[in-house]
């Protein structure tokens, strides 16, 4: 089974940026392990 848990599932808390920059950079950041294997 390949089901992904949702975002509420993984973590306590979300934060919604307001500010784009820390979003985009968080964005670059989310993807980086599936990219290292």
């Amino acid at each position: 089974m390949n089901v992904k848990p949702s975002l509420d599932a993984l973590f306590e808390r979300r934060i919604n940026f307001s500010d784009f920059e820390p979003q985009e950079r968080l964005a670059r950041l989310v993807g980086l392990d599936e990219h290292k294997n």
